[in-house]
């Protein structure tokens, strides 16, 4: 069982508690969690309420059946930019999900059928400038994601794994303006399917090399069908070494929201948008030393798409063929049992302006842990974040910042059991940045609480 009680800045409030219970064949986890702020901008507001079940039994040594169910409500107030602001922008949300499953655990084969249903349902008023009318209506909708899965592997040969597997889902929803005023007014009903087969297998050789390749046909039923491929390997040449590759193809369609739902002044829907797709590869090197205190990998990666679903001119829209490439590297090293070191950093570069996405992006840390204190130091940094692109340079607008964080911990009991003390500072230096364009993130913020483990 565990425990935690956190307060802070702009009357920030978070409680969590959980619950792992295990008897025979019988098996529990619950969670929950409820978090409430103030918001660090008027009309800011937000609480979240939710909770998480998992039941799993043990049949006999073969097979076992899961269950899990995960609810959350939380209200959010949106203030609107600081140029356009907005009063009543009010969003009542619940969303949930369910799974059951049946899985089967042989010494040759492995697998389950998994069973799951996602839902929504949103009461939103889009509010109204300060100097103009309320609305005379709010918006609602209702979604789903419900699916089946079946897969399993089989180890036939030594050093090989070979997965086959289908899938199956319908997703889609209703939205519709209900009007304080007259009649409802309807925005979308949609609904879609897609089936998807695949396989997957994967072959290890000699201890120093493993292969991997699989495909998938996804097919929709708005959209038709599409092959998506994908291979790698792994080297380890000698000890402490590894070099590993592989390619991908990724593939997806436009959401209802994308499609129909216009969340204005931030973005318009478009119906005529095309999936989007790209192709990805990969090639990175890692080495351990000093019996694995010291590690570090580079990686090198292009990407390659077209119609990727992006943001332009506050409109949804398929920004037509692109490529990205870039490297990232990330290193840690334990100097002594109470003090490590890590860092990372990346590079993209990008044919086209992609909101989000930055072009620099560094992280650096220190832990160091004395006695029952555990002490945390970390500082990241951002350049050439586009926060808003437009069909015109002149309107692109980037960001770039360097936040301070800190931690500061005492644990009374063990590292599992007791209670444990904590502060945190996030932003110390009250840098001023904005990663979504026209909401600045807040200054400097700080909080405290305390966590029980029993």
């Amino acid at each position: 069982t565990q425990a935690r009680v956190m307060m802070g800045s702009y009357n920030t409030q978070k409680y969590m508690i959980n619950n792992g219970y295990n008897v025979g064949n019988f098996s529990s986890f619950i969670s929950l969690n409820h978090d409430r702020t103030d918001g660090h901008r008027a009309d800011s507001k937000f609480d979240i309420t939710n909770g998480f079940l998992n039941l799993g039994y043990k049949i006999d040594d073969h097979y076992k059946v899961t269950g899990d169910l995960s609810l959350a409500k939380y209200n959010t107030e949106d203030p609107g930019t600081i140029t356009s602001p907005l009063l009543d922008h009010v969003m009542h949300i619940l969303r949930g999900t369910t799974s059951f499953a049946l899985e089967n655990h042989h010494e040759k084969s492995s697998g389950a059928l998994r069973v799951f249903y996602n839902w929504g349902h949103h009461k939103i008023n889009d509010g109204h400038a300060p100097n103009a009318d309320p609305r005379s209506f709010l918006f609602y909708s209702d979604d789903h994601n419900t699916g089946i899965q079946l897969y399993q592997s089989f180890r036939l040969v030594e050093g090989n794994t070979f997965t086959a597997g289908v899938d199956y889902k319908n997703w889609g929803g209703h939205a519709w303006n209900d009007t304080i005023k007259g009649a409802i007014g309807e925005v979308v009903d949609k609904s879609v399917h897609e089936v998807a087969g695949y396989a997957i297998m994967q072959q290890d050789l000699f201890d120093i090399l493993s292969l991997n390749a699989g495909v998938r046909y996804e097919h929709s039923s708005a959209y038709g069908g599409e092959w998506v491929p994908q291979a790698g390997f792994a080297l380890r040449p000698f000890e402490g070494n590894t070099i590993k590759g592989s390619f991908s193809k990724g593939y997806r369609s436009p959401t209802l929201r994308e499609l129909y739902i216009s969340y204005l002044p931030y973005s318009k829907a478009n119906p005529d948008l095309k999936p989007e797709s790209m192709l990805s590869y990969e090639l990175s090197i890692g080495q351990r030393l000093l019996d694995n205190r010291l590690h570090a990998e580079l990686t090198a990666f292009y990407i390659e798409g077209k119609d990727m679903i992006s943001v332009v001119d506050r409109q949804m829209s398929n920004i037509g063929h692109f490529y990205n490439k870039g490297i990232e590297f990330e290193t840690g090293y334990q100097i002594l049992n109470n003090l490590s070191l890590d860092m990372n950093y990346s590079y993209l570069y990008m044919n086209k302006d992609i909101v989000a996405a930055p072009a620099h992006k560094f992280f650096a840390g220190a832990t160091y842990m004395p006695g029952r204190f555990t002490l945390n130091l970390s500082v990241q940094s951002i350049f050439d974040l586009y926060t808003n692109v437009g069909s015109k340079p002149e309107d692109n607008r980037k960001e770039d910042y360097t936040v301070l964080n800190a931690r500061a911990s005492y644990r009374f009991g063990t590292r599992d059991k007791g209670l444990n003390l904590f502060v945190k500072g996030e932003n110390l230096t009250a840098t001023r940045y904005t990663i979504n364009d026209g909401y600045p993130m807040p200054k400097a913020t700080f909080m405290g609480g305390i966590d029980v483990t029993f």
